[in-house]
Protein backbone atom coordinates (compact mmCIF):
# COMPACT_ATOMS: atom_id res chain seq x y z
CA UNK A 1 0.00 0.00 0.00
CA UNK A 2 1.40 3.62 -1.28
CA UNK A 3 2.42 5.59 1.60
CA UNK A 4 -0.15 8.42 2.22
CA UNK A 5 1.60 12.01 0.71
CA UNK A 6 0.79 14.21 3.39
CA UNK A 7 3.66 17.08 2.45
CA UNK A 8 0.69 19.54 2.19
CA UNK A 9 -0.33 18.58 5.81
CA UNK A 10 3.44 19.20 7.52
CA UNK A 11 3.99 22.36 5.35
CA UNK A 12 0.40 23.60 7.25
CA UNK A 13 1.78 22.69 10.16
CA UNK A 14 5.44 23.57 9.92
CA UNK A 15 3.13 27.52 8.77
CA UNK A 16 0.50 26.79 11.80
CA UNK A 17 -2.33 27.44 8.88
CA UNK A 18 -5.34 26.39 10.01
CA UNK A 19 -6.82 26.26 6.14
CA UNK A 20 -3.85 24.31 5.03
CA UNK A 21 -4.54 22.15 7.56
CA UNK A 22 -8.26 21.20 6.54
CA UNK A 23 -7.54 21.01 2.96
CA UNK A 24 -4.43 18.94 3.62
CA UNK A 25 -7.13 16.04 5.51
CA UNK A 26 -10.19 16.76 3.30
CA UNK A 27 -9.97 12.97 2.60
CA UNK A 28 -9.36 11.87 5.54
CA UNK A 29 -6.05 10.55 7.16
CA UNK A 30 -5.63 12.42 10.45
CA UNK A 31 -4.42 9.30 12.39
CA UNK A 32 -1.35 8.87 10.22
CA UNK A 33 1.26 8.64 12.51
CA UNK A 34 5.11 9.21 12.11
CA UNK A 35 7.54 6.72 10.88
CA UNK A 36 11.32 7.48 10.40
CA UNK A 37 10.94 10.56 10.92
CA UNK A 38 7.54 11.00 8.45
CA UNK A 39 4.43 11.56 8.10
CA UNK A 40 3.16 9.16 5.28
CA UNK A 41 5.55 10.24 2.72
CA UNK A 42 6.38 13.69 3.96
CA UNK A 43 9.81 14.18 5.95
CA UNK A 44 8.73 16.00 9.67
CA UNK A 45 12.49 17.32 9.91
CA UNK A 46 11.63 20.74 10.65
CA UNK A 47 9.30 19.97 13.50
CA UNK A 48 9.91 18.51 16.67
CA UNK A 49 8.46 14.87 16.41
CA UNK A 50 8.40 11.55 18.49
CA UNK A 51 8.06 8.39 16.58
CA UNK A 52 4.39 7.61 16.98
CA UNK A 53 3.13 10.87 16.38
CA UNK A 54 0.21 11.97 14.50
CA UNK A 55 -0.38 15.69 13.15
CA UNK A 56 -2.09 16.43 15.92
CA UNK A 57 0.64 15.10 18.26
CA UNK A 58 2.98 17.73 15.88
CA UNK A 59 1.02 20.68 16.53
CA UNK A 60 0.96 20.92 20.63
CA UNK A 61 4.36 19.76 20.35
CA UNK A 62 5.66 22.51 18.32
CA UNK A 63 2.50 25.08 19.74
CA UNK A 64 0.83 25.68 17.01
CA UNK A 65 -2.77 26.32 18.18
CA UNK A 66 -3.99 27.02 14.71
CA UNK A 67 -3.47 24.13 13.33
CA UNK A 68 -4.75 22.49 16.53
CA UNK A 69 -7.27 23.93 16.61
CA UNK A 70 -8.46 22.98 13.19
CA UNK A 71 -7.18 19.42 13.31
CA UNK A 72 -9.58 18.60 16.63
CA UNK A 73 -12.67 21.26 15.59
CA UNK A 74 -13.00 21.29 11.60
CA UNK A 75 -10.82 17.50 11.05
CA UNK A 76 -12.37 15.80 13.64
CA UNK A 77 -8.89 13.89 14.55
CA UNK A 78 -8.52 11.44 16.95
CA UNK A 79 -7.72 12.87 20.67
CA UNK A 80 -6.70 9.84 22.32
CA UNK A 81 -4.27 8.22 20.00
CA UNK A 82 -1.04 6.86 21.49
CA UNK A 83 2.47 7.66 20.09
CA UNK A 84 5.27 5.65 20.84
CA UNK A 85 6.06 7.13 24.68
CA UNK A 86 2.43 6.65 25.57
CA UNK A 87 1.45 10.32 24.63
CA UNK A 88 -1.80 11.02 24.07
CA UNK A 89 -3.04 15.16 22.58
CA UNK A 90 -4.92 15.32 25.84
CA UNK A 91 -2.65 13.95 27.78
CA UNK A 92 0.07 16.78 26.51
CA UNK A 93 -2.22 19.36 26.25
CA UNK A 94 -2.80 18.31 30.40
CA UNK A 95 0.56 18.46 30.97
CA UNK A 96 1.17 21.73 29.54
CA UNK A 97 -1.53 22.92 31.70
CA UNK A 98 -0.06 21.65 34.57
CA UNK A 99 2.64 23.44 34.64
CA UNK A 100 0.70 26.79 34.54
CA UNK A 101 -1.29 25.07 37.88
CA UNK A 102 1.68 25.71 39.30
CA UNK A 103 1.81 29.04 38.63
CA UNK A 104 -2.55 29.41 40.44
CA UNK A 105 -0.95 27.27 43.56
CA UNK A 106 2.06 29.74 44.16
CA UNK A 107 -0.50 33.11 43.11
CA UNK A 108 -2.81 31.75 45.92
CA UNK A 109 0.45 31.54 48.52
CA UNK A 110 1.03 34.66 47.73
CA UNK A 111 -2.35 35.88 48.14
CA UNK A 112 -2.94 34.11 51.28
CA UNK A 113 0.41 35.49 52.33
CA UNK A 114 -0.63 38.83 51.87
CA UNK A 115 -4.06 38.20 53.59
CA UNK A 116 -2.14 37.51 56.87
CA UNK A 117 -0.02 40.25 55.98
CA UNK A 118 3.55 39.07 56.26
CA UNK A 119 4.11 39.80 52.06
CA UNK A 120 3.81 43.10 52.78
CA UNK A 121 6.25 43.55 55.93
CA UNK A 122 8.97 40.84 53.66
CA UNK A 123 8.73 43.20 50.61
CA UNK A 124 8.51 46.04 52.62
CA UNK A 125 6.29 47.92 49.80
CA UNK A 126 3.65 50.60 50.02
CA UNK A 127 0.26 49.78 50.31
CA UNK A 128 0.41 50.80 46.41
CA UNK A 129 2.81 48.60 45.21
CA UNK A 130 1.46 45.71 47.13
CA UNK A 131 -1.95 46.05 45.45
CA UNK A 132 -0.65 46.52 41.72
CA UNK A 133 1.40 43.38 42.52
CA UNK A 134 -2.13 41.57 43.58
CA UNK A 135 -3.83 42.73 41.11
CA UNK A 136 -1.13 40.95 38.14
CA UNK A 137 -0.79 38.03 39.79
CA UNK A 138 -4.61 37.81 40.43
CA UNK A 139 -4.75 38.40 36.65
CA UNK A 140 -2.13 35.59 35.89
CA UNK A 141 -3.64 33.16 38.36
CA UNK A 142 -7.31 33.80 36.52
CA UNK A 143 -5.40 32.89 33.20
CA UNK A 144 -3.92 29.62 34.06
CA UNK A 145 -7.22 27.91 36.30
CA UNK A 146 -8.73 29.04 33.17
CA UNK A 147 -6.67 27.41 30.89
CA UNK A 148 -6.17 24.09 32.81
CA UNK A 149 -10.04 24.34 33.06
CA UNK A 150 -10.22 24.13 29.17
CA UNK A 151 -7.85 21.57 28.85
CA UNK A 152 -9.51 19.38 31.80
CA UNK A 153 -12.58 19.48 29.78
CA UNK A 154 -10.77 18.80 26.48
CA UNK A 155 -9.30 15.66 27.88
CA UNK A 156 -12.48 14.59 29.51
CA UNK A 157 -14.32 15.29 26.10
CA UNK A 158 -12.11 13.06 23.78
CA UNK A 159 -11.68 9.96 26.62
CA UNK A 160 -15.44 9.83 27.09
CA UNK A 161 -16.40 10.18 23.13
CA UNK A 162 -13.27 7.35 22.92
CA UNK A 163 -14.78 4.82 25.80
CA UNK A 164 -18.19 5.08 23.86
CA UNK A 165 -17.36 4.30 20.54
CA UNK A 166 -14.96 1.69 21.38
CA UNK A 167 -16.94 0.07 24.48
CA UNK A 168 -18.59 -3.50 23.30
CA UNK A 169 -21.67 -2.19 23.58
CA UNK A 170 -21.33 0.07 20.84
CA UNK A 171 -19.41 -2.42 18.69
CA UNK A 172 -22.50 -4.51 19.17
CA UNK A 173 -24.82 -1.61 18.25
CA UNK A 174 -22.76 -1.17 15.08
CA UNK A 175 -22.71 -4.73 13.55
CA UNK A 176 -26.31 -5.20 14.06
CA UNK A 177 -26.77 -1.64 12.44
CA UNK A 178 -24.84 -3.09 9.62
CA UNK A 179 -26.53 -6.94 9.58
CA UNK A 180 -29.98 -4.42 9.47
CA UNK A 181 -28.43 -2.48 6.44
CA UNK A 182 -27.44 -5.91 4.76
CA UNK A 183 -30.77 -7.67 4.92
CA UNK A 184 -32.88 -4.35 4.08
CA UNK A 185 -30.40 -4.02 0.96
CA UNK A 186 -31.08 -7.87 -0.32
CA UNK A 187 -34.90 -7.34 0.43
CA UNK A 188 -34.76 -4.34 -2.15
CA UNK A 189 -32.60 -6.50 -4.41
CA UNK A 190 -35.20 -9.47 -4.19
CA UNK A 191 -37.89 -7.03 -4.65
CA UNK A 192 -36.23 -5.44 -7.95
Amino acid sequence: MPEADLSDAVEALYADDASAIIAAYKGGGSSVKVQDGKLGAAPVGRLAWVEGDTALHLALRNQRWNAKRALVADVGADAMIVNSEGETPCFMQLHAASKRLALVGSVAATLLLDFLNIASRVLELESTGMWVIKILLGLVGVASAFDTLLALRWYWKAWSASYISNHPRTKALEKKAEKKAAKEAARLKRAD
